[in-house]
């Protein structure tokens, strides 16, 4: 179905679109939507655009397509891409979806895609993001290009502009993806993360066995000395 709707979607992309939309009603994944789009995009962006919006797309199976939209967009388009998804409120559909609080907005991903093409783009949009989990998502996906284009300085001054309840889980991805690529310089600037329960909580993760033998004897015995007496205990016990 996906090889037929694709040829159709290069001569009449809205007729391939309005089959793919029989043939994803109601699902929450598909790539239907994706492989139209591409085709779409190419020829017309503004008749694709009006379409996912205004067209016969039911609200409830609109986050599908908006997300296949902005992901294609992207590429040739990154401002447009983040401004379409920027605007998009993704509660009601993502509360007929199934998704509930977990819903995030568009954004989140397209900031991340804009991140591996233009990480100063990225950095200039964050600030439009909407507060919450996307807001937290979007600002990890720029930590993390900074930390792995070895910019840790940034990355770490970057989850400083987060709400102080959500930047355990920033320094936490940051730090994963921070002590594959340097961890002696991870270890170094452990005192640097912005809360001793952030600094101890860090610190336990990466005592376990899977990152043990990331770090020599001594940068390990640097780590356990950021640890709470609660979390060194619970380490104790396991």
């Amino acid at each position: 179905m996906s090889t037929a709707i694709r040829e159709i979607a290069r001569t009449s992309p809205k007729e391939a679109a309005e089959l793919a939309l029989e043939h994803t009603e109601g699902m929450r994944y598909s790539n239907l939507p994706s492989t139209v789009l591409y085709e779409w995009l190419e020829q017309d962006v503004e008749a694709a655009i009006n379409w996912v919006y205004n067209g016969p797309v039911k609200d409830e199976d609109r986050y599908v397509w908006v997300q296949a939209l902005t992901s294609r967009l992207v590429e040739s388009d990154p401002r447009r891409a983040f401004d379409l998804a920027v605007k998009y409120d993704v509660s009601e559909d993502s509360d007929s979806m199934g998704m509930g609080m977990n819903a995030y907005g568009l954004e989140a991903e397209v900031i991340s895609r804009i991140a591996n093409q233009n990480l100063d783009l990225a950095v200039e949009l964050l600030p439009q993001v909407r507060e919450g989990i996307t807001k937290t998502r979007a600002y990890t996906s720029v930590g993390n290009r900074y930390i792995d284009g070895g910019h840790s300085t940034e990355a770490l001054e970057l989850g400083i502009k987060l709400p102080n309840d959500d930047q355990a889980s920033y320094y936490q991805s940051i730090a994963f993806s921070w002590v594959r690529i340097d961890p002696a310089g991870f270890v170094e600037s452990l005192e640097l993360l912005p809360t001793e329960e952030i600094r101890s909580k860090i610190a336990a993760s990466l005592s376990s066995q899977w990152a043990r033998d990331i770090f020599t004897d001594e940068q390990f015995d640097t780590l356990k000395q950021y640890l709470s007496d609660s979390d060194r205990q619970a380490l104790e016990d396991q």
